[in-house]
């Protein structure tokens, strides 16, 4: 069976901030999973097992990184650093795994758990490390294996199980992968204040092939010019998302500041509506008492014209007259007391008319008559 190197991402990763020290700052790292990656490589469970059942066959397994392009901050362009001219890789090894574990996640899948401890003596490699860990970029691995022993099923898949042959051999930092579920789980380190922190980590993960192409029939030979033609185009569509990360980043920042002074403005306004509610509840209650007192003007008043028109006439009427214009009289309208005493002392005037023919008297009374009847507005009756 033809060799096969393949390059695959570290899923997640997580600084240990508890297990650092001077020496050295820890990192968790979750490996692999036993389902299938974006590259189609599935690692059976017994793959884990081995590895973790023979945990001292794999300790010092290394984490390196291309140096170079790290400590000149060339953060977008971390790969593999492999020539295929004298088929060397040219990364740097940094630090190394001291354990592994086998979890499970939330869907009973196996996974392989490992701490690594990246050395400290480089404090300027320990700060770009730092950087990078909480740069948008994030702190991703790719881990290489190289296997001999594997089948391919019916979907394609090449299935990776436990053998003397399939091997862990590297852990390498670099820019883009190409699984989006890998992420920074934590990281700690206590070089100094500057270098604690990164909260927020990354989201990215790398599954990278180096397989030979289908022509190659050279074993143990791996073609790395397919695979950079891959990590190149993942670095430009990466590139691109990052662009499009800070675009939308942007836009949130925008619309979240006008929506500041939106909610701004709109609490201004309803500060504004409440005092306009107090007001127009103080106006209301100054107008209720204006109205209150105007009404106890007016009644006062009329109840003055009422008694004044009674007064005028009241020697000329019997009990029952008055009783009838009183009972007007509560209504509080002087016109209507008013006409009822016109009525009243018309009809007196029209008898005393009458009364005064019968005798053969003339047919006009005197004025102290007229005064008798009620006042003025009876002179209209004098014909």
């Amino acid at each position: 069976m033809k060799n096969k190197r393949l390059l695959f991402n570290s899923t997640k990763t997580i600084l240990n901030e508890s297990n650092s020290n001077d020496l050295f700052m820890e990192l968790d790292i979750l490996l692999l999973k036993n389902s299938p990656n974006l590259n189609g490589y599935f690692f059976q469970e017994d793959f884990i097992d081995e590895i973790v059942e023979n945990q001292k066959k794999y300790v010092g397994l290394p984490i390196v990184v291309d140096a170079e392009k790290l400590m000149s901050e060339d953060f977008l362009n971390l790969k593999h650093n492999y020539s295929k001219i004298v088929k060397k890789f040219y990364s740097e090894q940094i630090g190394s795994y001291v354990s592994f574990e086998k979890k499970y996640d939330s869907n009973n899948i196996a996974e392989l758990h490992g701490k690594a401890r990246v050395s400290k003596r480089n404090e300027d490699l320990v700060t770009m490390l730092m950087e990078l860990y909480q740069s948008p970029i994030g702190l991703n691995l790719s881990v290489e294996a190289f296997v001999s022993d594997y089948t391919i099923d019916e979907n394609n898949h090449l299935i990776v199980g436990a053998s003397p042959n399939n091997h862990l051999m590297s852990d390498c930092i670099v820019s883009f992968p190409a699984e989006p579920e890998s992420t920074v789980l934590k990281l700690a380190s206590e070089l100094n204040d500057s270098l604690k922190g990164g909260d927020k980590l990354s989201n990215k993960t790398d599954i990278l092939s180096d397989d030979k192409t289908k022509n190659n029939n050279k074993e143990g030979v791996y073609n790395m010019e397919n695979q950079n033609i891959d990590i190149n185009k993942v670095i430009e569509e990466n590139k691109s998302l990052l662009i499009e990360s800070e675009n939308l980043k942007q836009q949130v920042e925008t619309l979240t500041s006008e929506k500041d002074e939106v909610s701004v403005k709109l609490n201004e306004a309803n500060e504004t509506i409440v005092q306009l509610g107090k007001e127009k509840d103080t106006l209301t209650a100054e107008v209720k008492e204006l109205n209150k007192f105007k009404d106890n003007v007016v009644e006062k008043e009329n109840k003055g014209k009422i008694e004044t028109l009674i007064n005028e006439v009241k020697v000329s009427l019997s009990e029952d007259e008055l009783s009838k214009i009183n009972q007007v009289a509560t209504e509080k309208e002087p016109e209507k007391v008013k006409a009822l005493i016109n009525e009243i002392m018309a009809a007196k005037y029209k008898e005393r008319i009458i009364l005064n023919n019968n005798k053969n008297k003339e047919n006009y009374f005197s004025v102290d008559d007229q005064k008798d009847l009620g006042g003025d507005q009876l002179t209209q009756f004098n014909m």
